[in-house]
């Protein structure tokens, strides 16, 4: 009954991915609070590393908690990744935002395994988990996929030769040069 309860509460706050939220929010302040939640808790278990080659002010349109919850959703699942990894060196995810071409790419990258080739093809899928029941639901790679559509974008995932790495891309047209201030 309780993961029911937990899959409405969060069905009912993300669940409504709408473009009707195109609001410019800043992408330095996405980045700055995901690796700041990540910090208070779990920074012992995987250093996370920003490089923001972006202009300084660069700002998205669409919902700066749901985006936030995007990079969330794979912060936390390269954690889980580096608890389960066997491996002597550091975990670590990388994180690379920059301007290529037209689009607005953001690389995260860990060195923590990787995913089975088998399993690769159906990460975004609803419900779709490789953890204990007790441990996700199976929604928070679709959701980060239903969001990043929402906003244009795409979202991919690949391994690497240690991990696995996401790319978000988002045309540079639901990009701003500055954040607009609220009265």
């Amino acid at each position: 009954m309780h993961k029911i309860g937990n899959l409405i509460k969060f069905m009912k706050t993300y669940g409504g991915i709408s473009a009707a939220n195109q609001t410019p929010f800043s992408l330095e302040d996405c980045l700055a609070d995901a690796v700041t939640r990540h910090q208070r808790n779990w920074s012992d278990q995987l250093a996370v590393n920003v490089t923001n080659q972006t202009q300084s002010s660069m700002s998205l349109l669409g919902d700066s908690e749901q985006f936030t919850l995007v990079l969330d959703h794979i912060i936390k699942n390269a954690r889980d990744a580096a608890h389960t990894a066997v491996q002597n060196s550091p975990r670590t995810l990388d994180i690379v935002a920059l301007e290529q071409d037209d689009h607005l790419v953001i690389t995260l990258s860990d060195n923590c395994g990787g995913i089975a080739s088998e399993v690769m093809p159906y990460i975004f899928d609803p419900f779709f988990t490789t953890k204990d029941p007790d441990k996700g639901m199976g929604l928070g790679l679709s959701v980060s996929h239903g969001i990043i559509s929402s906003m244009g974008g795409r979202i991919s995932a690949e391994n690497t030769s240690k991990g696995v790495a996401f790319t978000i891309a988002l045309s540079l047209d639901n990009s701003t040069s500055s954040v607009s201030e609220q009265p």
